[in-house]
């Protein structure tokens, strides 16, 4: 049972770890699309740097022939008006998506670590319930033994008793010998007998404790179970 516990634990472990490196992943994705997204913008905005991308001359160059100076503020104008803001615009977006998401890494790593100490915990906690169980099984497998050898003196003495008694009516030398041999037989059989219930007491009631244990078990279990569902299903949420 530990063992399948403990694999069980692992495997949820693992898938975690691949889920924070996934995300890990999408950050580094996100901060390169960012990146790229400013270069862009650059371009866009200050053509003077795109000079000679990729063999291309993107420079955009204003002069007598292309409009002179009034076609010069009518793009600046343009540029201000609605390039600029926009740009900025997308930018501030493109820094706050960046932001949200490296909050949600943060939280998701933090939530991940906060449920793995439990998960921890909580597996400790059962390790613990079952060598409680296993201690007392083995108490109550010697106690067990040992009545059970104190039973079998008790019954060799009643049978010593009754074949004393059968040789002492074979005999018949000793009528006062034979009742006291028949009362000292009922003493034996009546401590025997108290004996016996009282091993019995004791069994029910070690049943009824280790029957006990192994249902905090049971129940401890199925709360860790929904605890490690309820986590997976706040995974599942956070990745969608």
């Amino acid at each position: 049972m530990t063992a399948t516990r403990n694999q069980t634990v692992q495997q949820e472990t693992d898938e975690l770890e691949k889920q924070q490196e996934a995300l890990k992943k999408r950050i580094e994705q996100a901060k390169i699309e960012k990146k790229y997204s400013a270069i862009c913008t650059r371009l866009k905005l200050l053509p003077t740097m795109a000079r000679n991308a990729r063999g291309v001359d993107y420079d955009i160059v204003l002069d007598a022939h292309t409009g002179g100076v009034e076609a010069a503020e009518k793009l600046s104008a343009y540029l201000k008006q609605h390039i600029r803001p926009s740009a900025k615009r997308f930018k501030e977006e493109r820094v706050r998506r960046g932001n949200t998401a490296l909050d949600e890494a943060l939280q998701l790593q933090e939530h991940v670590q906060r449920n793995s100490e439990i998960l921890s915990l909580e597996t400790q906690k059962e390790r613990n319930w079952e060598a409680q169980v296993k201690k007392l099984d083995d108490a109550l497998r010697r106690e067990r033994e040992v009545r059970e050898e104190a039973i079998a003196q008790k019954q060799a003495a009643t049978e010593d008793v009754e074949l004393k008694m059968e040789s002492i009516r074979n005999e018949r030398d000793s009528a006062a010998e034979e009742i006291q041999t028949q009362k000292h037989l009922a003493e034996v059989k009546q401590a025997s007998a108290v004996m016996i219930e009282t091993y019995r007491s004791l069994l029910d009631k070690n049943r009824h404790e280790v029957a006990n244990v192994l249902m905090a078990c049971t129940t401890h279990k199925a709360m860790i179970d929904r605890a490690i569902t309820s986590l997976e299903n706040e995974i599942d949420s956070l990745e969608l």
